[in-house]
């Protein structure tokens, strides 16, 4: 009996072994590093950012981040060679900026009314604040807009917003941008003026900007909200499916 469950702990010891080795993520163990001017720590690496950065656990738990280059020649081959079989964890974190442009755009002077038809779109600048690279990014957005106007003509009221997506491959490093324009969308005004005192105005206009953006899973790794009053609070999920229309 003995034997046998001495045989089972050693297969079981195995097969976890392989478990463990088969997700392909190398493990490390608890040793002695030393930096640049010889202090010492035990602990155990962690993770790594792909550009050098190293996450480490102390023997007590407390976590801590260092540069690789920041360790002893000694360590040097050691660190290498752990990051060469261990993927690097990637940190999304992006600064954006969005500005609405105006493409085109043209007045018209019909005598009883005033049409102006114009193109806007929003460019968009994503720019990477994490240290580590990151790449094959997709970016799912939402135009929000009033919508009041119909080329020449006054329209129902019809506002909500307009989707898009893009892609944006990369590589990003530290700092660098990522920019795109979003879908056109036509903005009209008609302003009607049946007389002196009587007038009648219906506007098309931009209300801000909303996007996502996903890793090459398929996750949201950060949203964002155009910094206006009408989406202040809002996010992705509380918004209306209801509310899409389509391009003008």
């Amino acid at each position: 009996m003995t034997t046998s469950r001495h045989c089972l702990r050693l297969f079981l010891a195995a097969w976890a072994g392989l478990f463990i080795g088969g997700t392909g993520v190398a493990r490390a163990e608890f040793r002695e590093f030393k930096d640049g001017v010889g202090r010492k720590v035990m602990a155990e690496l962690l993770s790594h950012d792909g550009a050098g950065q190293l996450s480490l656990k102390m023997e007590n738990g407390t976590l801590f981040q260092k540069a690789a280059n920041q360790f002893s020649p000694e360590d040097q081959p050691y660190i290498t060679e752990w990051m060469k079989r261990t993927p690097a964890a990637t940190t999304y974190r992006f600064d954006i900026k969005a500005l609405p442009v105006k493409i085109t755009g043209n007045r018209k002077d019909m005598g009883y009314k005033t049409v102006k038809n114009e193109l806007w779109t929003y460019k968009v600048d994503i720019r990477n604040t994490a240290r580590n690279p990151v790449q094959n990014l997709k970016v799912e957005y939402r135009v929000f807009v009033q919508n009041e106007a119909d080329g020449s003509f006054a329209s129902d009221d019809n506002s909500g917003f307009i989707s898009g997506e893009t892609a944006i491959e990369g590589p990003l490093r530290f700092n660098e941008l990522g920019s795109f324009n979003t879908i056109e969308v036509k903005i009209d005004v008609v302003d009607y003026r049946y007389s002196s005192s009587r007038r009648d105005r219906h506007v098309d206009a931009l209300r801000g900007l909303m996007l996502r953006i996903k890793d090459t899973k398929g996750n949201t790794v950060q949203e964002w909200v155009s910094p206006i009053t009408t989406l202040r609070g809002k996010t992705w999920d509380s918004i209306p499916k209801a509310l899409e229309i389509k391009s003008k």
